[in-house]
């Protein structure tokens, strides 16, 4: 299932960053018992940003007052029992040069995953993390029964609507999309009911053109058929 909504930039004429402020999530009166881990994918090599940053690994790239890894966090509904992963390579130095100004978030601490390698996209990157996660934690169970929320590094968009949606137990994922003009983007094709039936990256499947964010209920199910996906890479 999917949501569409309203996905847009902050203009502010001050140039600072807008500031958000986490909502626990209610369903019929009561906080969610829902536990999702925001999970950003920073670590790519930002080859179409080289030829005006140079050897500036993307998520550290600055546009105004802020890190791009940084806006895009502030997209993050986060609330209390959430966690914030984020997934960097290691010879980057992201952790060392960045970290202090991530720390104070409503999920507590961000959990730093560091590659060793480059992945070949963001599903790998997000299976590779998901692995080390649930290897390193001491309840292998708790972790399966999280949510989850992919996301990239180099994005921002707000809404008003995304935390109540993600907080609906009808829905099984959730989108947040926007039209938007050219073919820079990644578009979902969706039945009557906005229920997403086709993804694909740029190529206009659909009028909706995806913020990048992509939010699945059971974790497993992602897990299950992401394995599907990676291991077609190497037939």
């Amino acid at each position: 299932s999917s949501l569409i909504d309203s996905v847009s930039v902050s203009d502010r004429e001050d140039g600072r960053l807008p500031h958000r402020v986490p909502r626990q999530r209610r369903l019929g009166g009561r906080v969610s018992a829902m536990s999702v881990d925001h999970l950003v994918c920073a670590a790519g090599e930002g080859a179409r940003f080289r030829h005006l940053f140079g050897t500036l690994p993307k998520p550290l790239i600055r546009l105004r007052d802020a890190t791009l890894l940084e806006w895009a966090i502030r997209s993050l509904p986060i609330a209390v029992g959430d966690r914030l992963v984020v997934v960097v390579q290691r010879r980057h130095g992201i952790r060392q040069r960045i970290a202090t100004s991530l720390e104070a978030t409503p999920a507590g601490p961000v959990v730093w995953i560091e590659l060793d390698r480059p992945t070949r996209g963001q599903l790998e990157t997000a299976l590779t993390a998901l692995e080390v996660l649930e290897s390193t934690s001491r309840n292998a169970d708790d972790e399966r029964h999280r949510s989850l929320a992919i996301y990239n590094c180099d994005t921002f968009f707000e809404s008003d609507t995304l935390a109540a949606a993600m907080a609906d137990p009808t829905l099984a994922g959730v989108l947040p999309c926007a039209q938007e003009p050219g073919d820079a983007w990644s578009f979902c094709a969706v039945d009557a009911r906005d229920r997403v039936l086709r993804i694909a990256e740029k190529k206009r499947v659909g009028p909706w053109a995806t913020a990048g964010f992509y939010f699945f209920r059971d974790r497993e199910t992602f897990v299950a058929r992401a394995r599907e996906a990676v291991a077609h890479f190497d037939a």
